[in-house]
């Protein structure tokens, strides 16, 4: 006999229980006999006989619908059945209960949880995080063994097997995470979890120093957190970093790198391959330590043509390499990296001066000079 008669007989059953307890039997008995080709088909004919079917809707009934839809999800879980195939199946269900208005949210978040494991065992990590995402922290609750925060910071992981493509989406699943562990802040590990995604994020981002503070944050993860303090722009923060992390690297492959950087040395493309294999597939500029090394130039001269400072900073290859040298100091200024009362650009002598504030009046007395002549040039030429 098919499956649907035999539905049709255990609904007229009377008693809750036994109804619940036939239901059981005929689900386990069809998921071992039936191909998993078939298991769509046949899956789809019991959420209509068995869950969904009026006497089960209804009054104390309710309860032996809810309960067969929890158990169908459980037994799915179990059974080896191809990925794809529970997908299909999975899908084609949580469609049919979300659009017979009789299901709550919450009777549907395992379903949730299940195709999101299935997508996931596919590699199309946006569609498992999107079904995840569509939990609400109510309905939660009635996931077995996962918290709301848990599930979050689970949304992140997924979004981050798909970078950089999905970085906005990752960034979205930080701020709602962040929010929801605030109810599990002495869960350690899960907070350390989150902490190291929201460090992948930030450094996908090119938000380096900030990507080796988060480091700095986690037991163990000091080596990551040196490898984006080296190729974070300068700063009084990244000083202090190198200085801390360079006393513990004596065993690190690119320690000779990192006391480079905290010495105040040039660094060069050698020391970029050192770090090439620590960066986690984060993709990084071959000119990521210009600004670092003017820092490390402007340390040693007083004043420094913009041509030679190119050639020291390793951007003469550069096809506008002095452009390109003299705007990365004009930022360095802008930001207050470089003394701006005594560190200025000269654009009469293109050169880059260190100096004192008489150096400085020196350089408006030389301004005002050229001023003058151009002054008296332009009034030969009026005349």
């Amino acid at each position: 006999m098919s499956l649907a008669p035999q539905l049709e007989a255990v609904a007229r059953i009377a008693s809750s229980e036994e109804r619940t307890a036939q239901y059981t039997r005929l689900l386990e008995q069809a998921l071992h006999d039936t191909p998993s080709a078939s298991l769509p088909s046949l899956v789809r004919t019991y959420v209509d006989g068995a869950v969904l079917d009026p006497v089960n809707t209804t009054g104390a009934g309710l309860l032996v619908g809810r309960h067969m839809l929890a158990h169908l999800a459980t037994q799915l879980a179990a059974a080896h059945i191809p990925a794809n195939i529970l997908c299909t199946i999975v899908s084609d269900t949580l469609a049919t209960c979300e659009a017979s208005s009789i299901m709550w949210d919450d009777e549907l978040g395992p379903w949730r949880v299940l195709l999101a494991e299935q997508y996931a065992s596919l590699s199309r990590w946006r569609d498992a995080a999107q079904a995840l995402q569509s939990i609400t922290p109510h309905a939660a609750r009635r996931i077995p063994q996962l918290s709301f925060a848990q599930l979050c910071v689970r949304v992140v992981e997924l979004w981050l097997h798909d970078l950089p493509s999905h970085v906005a989406e990752a960034e979205q699943a930080i701020k709602r995470a962040n929010s929801a562990i605030l109810d599990e802040r002495d869960n350690k590990a899960l907070v350390h979890e989150l902490w190291y995604y929201q460090a992948r994020v930030l450094a996908i981002q090119h938000r380096f120093i900030e990507a080796a503070a988060r480091y700095m944050d986690l037991p163990h993860a000091d080596m990551d957190a040196a490898v984006y303090a080296i190729i974070s722009p300068p700063s009084a923060q990244r000083t202090s970093m190198l200085t801390r992390l360079a006393q513990q690297a004596s065993a690190w492959p690119f320690a000779q790198t990192l006391h480079h950087a905290a010495e105040g040395r040039f660094l060069r493309p050698g020391d970029l391959d050192a770090l090439a294999p620590f960066l986690g597939g984060v993709p990084v500029q071959p000119d990521v330590f210009v600004e670092h090394n003017i820092c490390v130039a402007l340390s040693f001269f007083s004043s420094v043509p913009l041509p030679q400072l190119t050639r020291l900073v390793g951007l003469d290859a550069h096809e506008h390499g002095v452009q390109a040298c003299e705007a990365a100091v004009a930022r360095l200024l802008s930001q207050g990296i470089l003394p701006t009362d005594t560190c200025w650009i000269d654009q009469v002598t293109q050169a880059v001066h260190i100096g004192t504030p008489d150096a400085e009046t020196d350089r408006e007395a030389r301004i005002s000079a050229s001023l003058q002549a151009l002054d008296a040039a332009h009034a030969r030429l009026s005349a």
